[in-house]
């Protein structure tokens, strides 16, 4: 028997990351910033952030515990990680996305992409969906993504549009991984 020792590889490889995060802070960048949630008071998921956080400060990260009761509903939660995940801080974003051969997008901020922002003949995935307010609608709203559709589809080789592009696809191959699944639960070889 041979026991897989965890601890000695993170100790590796955290060496290798704080000598990267190192050389990016004293090139004038920032450092990376590790948000955790911790919801209710489990002590097995306290020790689990306590390391998370530990672990940033030994690799220069910067890192941001974020407390909420156990009475937290699962749709504060998911507004509160969509707050955390939008970057306005990336410098020069229409730069690195005008360079892109393939483009995807999901930054939660409808219409966000526009056509100055794409290179001609781009391959452009919208994984982006908001519901916008929209008074015509039946049901009040229009579902829209990321990119603004009208203005950056005439110029791209292929883009997905919203509603109808990566919803649908994530939510077959969400049910082909689940039948994979249960196929290895029984013997049904079909």
């Amino acid at each position: 028997m041979q026991i897989l020792n965890g601890l000695e590889l993170s100790k590796t490889i955290k060496s290798e990351i704080k000598e990267e995060v190192d050389m990016m802070v004293a090139s004038g960048d920032r450092p990376p910033h590790l948000v955790a949630v911790l919801v209710g008071e489990d002590g097995a998921s306290q020790t689990y952030v306590n390391n998370k956080i530990k672990s940033c400060r030994e690799c220069g990260y910067e890192s941001t515990l974020i407390k909420k009761d156990k009475e937290t509903t699962e749709e504060e939660l998911i507004r509160l990680i969509k707050r955390l995940n939008v970057d306005d801080h990336t410098p020069d974003i229409q730069k690195y996305s005008k360079e892109a051969d393939i483009l995807i997008v999901a930054v939660g901020k409808p219409n966000f992409v526009t056509k100055d922002m794409v290179k001609e003949g781009a391959i452009v995935f919208d994984v982006g969906i908001t519901r916008v307010e929209d008074k015509k609608m039946k049901r009040g709203y229009r579902i829209v993504g990321d990119v603004d559709f009208e203005s950056v589809a005439p110029i791209t080789s292929y883009i997905t549009p919203v509603p109808g592009g990566v919803g649908p696809m994530t939510v077959t191959m969400l049910l082909y991984n689940t039948l994979l699944a249960r196929k290895k639960t029984v013997s049904f070889n079909a």
